[in-house]
């Protein structure tokens, strides 16, 4: 086995346990955040707002993730030395463009420079999954996406305790700050965590399908609570489209998995009190009857419409990351993005930089070639959550805030490390 013994051997617990490390620390990311965020600090509080706008603990995970890859004998200047010459080409020259544009282009130059750090962390992530994969044994490839969705349910679990202690008459539950800096986002973690339990649920049976089932129920349910319309959208678009190119999950178990996932969402949901109209299932009613698409879109088509007029005043290269609420005039630094991936790009890196992530894109689709006529235990949750956060970065900030890149680039990075399409095992 590739990397065996580089560092550690396998022999005892000890070595055990070192494999399954960066699993935990993966799994556990959204735990240890909404641990670091159960305050009642309110939004003006600029460390607190600090830890949730950039995701701190998620990047300590990642470094954690990284850190375990290297004492275990991930060598990164190898991997990049196995590339083609096209993606070693387009890899140097996004980061050159990034860190360029961060350093001479941003309006602020400190906050493109820490956004575009962590964008170069997120990258090595990815690497770092990618060995840690090809280097795993089946029983850790058994083992990956099931603890991301008891790391996920755990998270849930965390919130209701977190909406049902007492909190000052002053609480802003729009900014609630539970792993989140708006409460929109806890969308992210809902839709991840449905598309996981939902991917491995309809390869189940019995009792084992049941408790993935129950998993996505929680996970969903926080959508549903929370009056966030995104998740749901996002997971009914990326389920069609893994109904269209995956053979194997056309079945009953499919539709039946899909069906007692909703049911069981909606039970829960109903069971907690929303504690603000922005919340819950009256807020996805009520913006149904948005007087106006802008309405509707809660203020998506004005931000677009903001997004392309600053990328025709910079077309070439851009802004730098995160720089759209210092450069889009009237509403300042409240939007760091402009909630639609495509609009992110030409914003924040101009058509060269949207067209070497293209090319990029086109190189990572023709290494997936095959994995649909797969059924491996690691294709379909990856698959699903790869799609899922793809979506949901057509209509919000999935590919901007770290909780969701981050499990963008794990869910890529097994389709693409060459272990995702070996056999299924037994149930």
């Amino acid at each position: 086995m590739a990397g065996t013994g580089q560092c550690i051997r396998r022999g005892d617990a000890l070595a055990l346990a070192a494999h399954a490390l960066p699993w935990l620390f993966i799994a556990a990311a959204p735990v240890v955040f909404a641990a670091a965020t159960w305050s009642d600090l309110p939004e003006s509080n600029v460390g607190s707002t600090a830890v949730r706008l950039f995701g701190l603990p998620i990047v300590m995970m990642e470094l954690c993730t990284i850190v375990s890859a290297l004492l275990l004998g991930w060598r990164p200047l190898e991997q990049l030395r196995s590339l083609s010459i096209a993606s070693r080409g387009l890899l140097v020259g996004l980061l050159a463009l990034a860190f360029g544009t961060a350093i001479l282009a941003a309006p602020r130059p400190q906050s493109a420079i820490l956004w575009t750090d962590i964008s170069l962390l997120h990258l090595l992530f990815g690497f770092a999954i990618a060995h840690l994969v090809q280097d795993s044994t089946g029983w850790e490839r058994r083992l990956i996406w099931p603890a991301v969705v008891a790391g996920l349910s755990i998270f849930a679990i965390m919130l209701m305790l977190f909406v049902n202690v007492r909190h000052p008459i002053s609480f802003d539950w729009r900014y609630m700050g539970f792993g989140v800096s708006n409460v929109r986002q806890l969308g992210f973690y809902s839709a991840v965590g449905t598309a996981a339990a939902l991917g491995l649920a309809i390869r189940r049976r019995g009792v084992k399908q049941a408790l993935f089932m129950l998993a996505g129920g929680l996970s969903l349910s926080i959508a549903l609570w929370s009056g966030t319309r995104g998740a749901p959208v996002a997971l009914a678009s990326a389920l069609l489209l893994l109904l269209v190119f995956f053979p194997a999950v056309r079945t009953i178990r499919t539709l039946f998995a899909t069906l007692s996932i909703s049911v069981i969402a909606v039970v829960i949901a109903m069971q907690q009190a929303p504690p603000d109209p922005h919340y819950g299932f009256w807020r996805l009613g009520a913006s149904v009857g948005a007087p106006s698409l802008n309405d509707l879109s809660s203020n998506r088509i004005a931000i677009w419409h903001d997004a392309w007029d600053s990328f025709l005043s910079r077309p070439l290269f851009g802004f730098g990351e995160a720089q759209f609420g210092f450069v889009r005039p009237e509403i300042g630094v409240a939007y760091l993005h402009p909630h639609n991936i495509l609009l992110q790009l030409l914003f924040q890196w101009g058509i060269v930089g949207s067209a070497i992530v293209a090319a990029l894109s086109v190189i990572f689709i023709r290494a997936c070639r095959g994995l649909a006529a797969g059924t491996a235990e690691m294709v379909i949750p990856a698959a699903f959550v790869a799609l899922v956060i793809a979506i949901y970065s057509l209509f919000d900030g999935a590919l901007f805030h770290t909780y969701p890149t981050m499990m963008f680039a794990f869910s890529i990075s097994i389709l693409v490390s060459g272990k995702a399409d070996e056999p299924a095992v037994n149930r």
